[in-house]
């Protein structure tokens, strides 16, 4: 499914669910940093630092271009941050079964959906409506997979340079890597895709 990415309204219920994201994941974090400091845990020390400066940045990103970050997708993008970095990297949740594959797959929800929120960031509503839907239902595909594969490299290029253990399962963790985020890309653009017709009709 598409996570909705419409504009920010000034109500309760998105004000305090981007609230509620940002205070209790930068507690987390800062509670994160200050226990692998303690136990000189140099993964949970980058993933922490590295949640920290994601929360000020895209918070940053919603507030001066909430059309292109909406509230729902800021919170969407932070919880997703904590689980893949800190819990997974930093405690260790990567261990659980198909832990990994749950969090590929969800990529690709996510993906689609940025793809989709940047077609309507830098189209107004009249161009969406007469571009070529194969078109777009490529540029999502392409994008999606395109961050998979960013990822990837990310991933080899961390294992290489400083000696993590991402990839443990080499070429076979990789491509099943991208496999789940095949399957989470091809659920969500079909539901993208009905949404722009809808609006087309």
């Amino acid at each position: 499914m598409l996570i909705k990415t419409g504009g920010n309204k000034m109500d309760s219920k998105k004000l305090g669910l981007k609230k509620i994201t940002t205070i209790i994941l930068t507690i987390f974090f800062i509670g994160s940093l200050g226990y692998f400091l303690y136990t000189k845990d140099s993964m949970g020390i980058s993933v922490s630092v590295f949640c920290l400066i994601l929360t000020v940045v895209l918070y940053q990103v919603n507030k001066r271009l909430p059309k292109l970050l909406s509230d729902g997708l800021y919170s969407v993008f932070m919880w997703y941050a904590c689980i893949a970095s800190v819990l997974g990297s930093g405690y260790g949740f990567y261990d659980m079964p198909h832990y990994d594959d749950f969090l590929h797959v969800t990529s690709g929800l996510l993906t689609v959906t940025a793809a989709y929120t940047f077609i309507k960031f830098f189209n107004t509503e009249e161009q969406i409506s007469k571009m070529n839907i194969i078109f777009i239902a490529m540029f999502m595909f392409m994008f999606s997979m395109g961050i998979a594969s960013l990822w990837e490299i990310g991933e080899f290029s961390m294992d290489h340079i400083m000696h993590t253990h991402t990839q443990v399962g080499g070429l076979t963790d990789t491509v099943m890597d991208m496999i789940d985020a095949l399957v989470g890309c091809l659920v969500s653009i079909p539901y993208a895709l009905k949404k722009i017709r809808n609006k087309k009709n």
